[in-house]
């Protein structure tokens, strides 16, 4: 499945802020500053994106991967929704080809990184990213 430019930049701040505002919304009744959300973020970032190093990564041999051509499926839109369990949501224009994916705050972190790590690999300049991710 294949995300525009546009696609991957609004998914990239609406996750960030989505992050940010459940950090908040975490944290103590008494009121932190900015900087020390931004830390707390960071912090929290860094030890999803550790965590992607510890596990070992399977390959999928040459053999394995499909040989004929398929068409290329186009995102159309993507719904986001949060709680105990996040939900990403990646709609296509036929609907079979749509699909989500249920996972939890870490992982999210993790998908956050991967897609602003694709878009930068593919010079696409992603304005707005938040201040405590982690390159």
């Amino acid at each position: 499945m294949w995300l525009t430019r546009n696609l991957c930049e609004k998914i990239c701040q609406s996750l960030a802020s989505t992050l940010e505002k459940t950090t908040i919304e975490n944290l103590d009744k008494e009121s932190k500053s900015p900087e020390e959300t931004c830390k707390l973020l960071a912090a929290e970032h860094q030890v999803a994106i550790n965590e992607i190093s510890k596990n070992n990564v399977e390959t999928v041999p040459d053999s394995m991967k499909t040989q004929h051509s398929t068409p290329v499926k186009l995102c159309s839109s993507v719904n986001i929704s949060f709680g105990k369990v996040w939900k990403l949501q990646f709609f296509c224009a036929e609907e079979e080809n749509s699909f989500q994916i249920k996972t939890d705050r870490q992982n999210i972190h993790q998908i956050l990184s991967a897609i602003i790590k694709k878009c930068s690999q593919a010079n696409w300049n992603i304005n707005n990213l938040p201040a405590w991710r982690v390159d």
